[in-house]
């Protein structure tokens, strides 16, 4: 099973609510189940493959942190060396073209009765400079930025690809170790103890979409534990 994972995901509360209490229920049901099984001596099971799927998460894990760690020390070294992306635009437009609900930024200053924002992207070049009478002016402020943007790209290449890859390698393992079942009571309580600690230290790690693999990985043990 793979899972695409969304760079910026949105934030869903009543999903990730389901999710906790369905492998809540779900392990629940499994200590039940485990409480009236006279357990295998260790000797006679196979290893348990959920502790490689833990560990080659926590790798993936740890090199997403660091992928972080470095886009942010390349992004931190390109404002000292090119400047931040960011450029100081007047705000041009008339009252009726003014909407308070979209791509508002606080006023950096004023001067001459005219208020003066940062603009971080070209989007909000559009939205307070409107009109045909300001063309040029959009103009000049885009080259301005393309020539920061491109004077950054020659400190840190490819800044996404930093991160991407790293990202996508640690959404597979999260799928894959939601996808190995546990075949011991102790790779079990691992399995369920380091979903909690994963979760806790990363709230996105989880969607709604792996619900129903958890709950049938879960249920396997269940039933694979039951016989030993």
């Amino acid at each position: 099973m793979t899972i695409a994972r969304p760079m910026f995901p949105p934030v869903d509360s009543s999903r990730r609510g389901l999710l906790s209490q369905a492998a809540g229920l779900a392990a629940g049901g499994t200590a039940l189940a485990l409480a009236t099984v006279t357990p295998t001596p260790a000797a006679a099971l196979p290893a348990d493959p959920v502790y490689a799927a833990i560990e080659a998460h926590e790798k993936a894990y740890a090199a997403v942190r660091a992928a972080c760690a470095e886009s942010d020390r390349l992004c931190e070294l390109a404002d000292k060396i090119a400047g931040k992306y960011i450029l100081d635009i007047p705000d041009l437009r008339t009252p009726s073209e003014k909407d308070t609900r979209f791509y508002i930024l606080p006023v950096a200053y004023q001067q001459n009765g005219i208020d003066f924002f940062e603009a971080p992207t070209k989007r909000y070049v559009d939205v307070y400079l409107p009109g045909d009478e300001n063309a040029q002016l959009r103009k000049g402020f885009y080259r301005k930025l393309d020539e920061i943007e491109k004077a950054r790209t020659a400190v840190y290449g490819d800044i996404d690809a930093v991160v991407t890859a790293p990202s996508g390698d640690e959404a597979g393992a999260v799928d894959d170790m939601i996808d190995t079942v546990p075949t011991t009571i102790g790779g079990l309580l691992a399995f369920m103890t380091y979903l909690a600690k994963a979760r806790g230290r990363d709230e996105d790690m989880l969607y709604a979409e792996h619900l129903e693999p958890l709950v049938d990985t879960l249920g396997k043990a269940a039933a694979i534990l039951s016989r030993h």
